[in-house]
């Protein structure tokens, strides 16, 4: 538990927050889990979105390569 405790003061050392009040952190600088958790969800869909569109772009990108490599030219 010692140990634990030692870790979590190092890590508000890091981040400068050791001697901050913590109602002080909540009222006026922090958020919350939920908070934090939804900001990372929305981030995770945006990313997906991304993915797959990128993944769409790249497909149609493969179909124009091939089709200008390999087939016969516009007359």
């Amino acid at each position: 538990m010692e140990l634990l405790e030692q870790r979590i003061e190092e890590i508000e050392r890091y981040l400068g927050i050791e001697d901050m009040d913590l109602a002080y952190f909540y009222k006026e600088d922090g958020e919350d889990l939920n908070k934090k958790s939804q900001v990372l969800e929305d981030f995770m869909r945006t990313a997906e979105d991304k993915c797959f569109c990128m993944k769409d772009l790249y497909q149609k990108y493969e179909k124009m390569e091939a089709f200008l490599k390999h087939s016969a030219t516009f007359t």
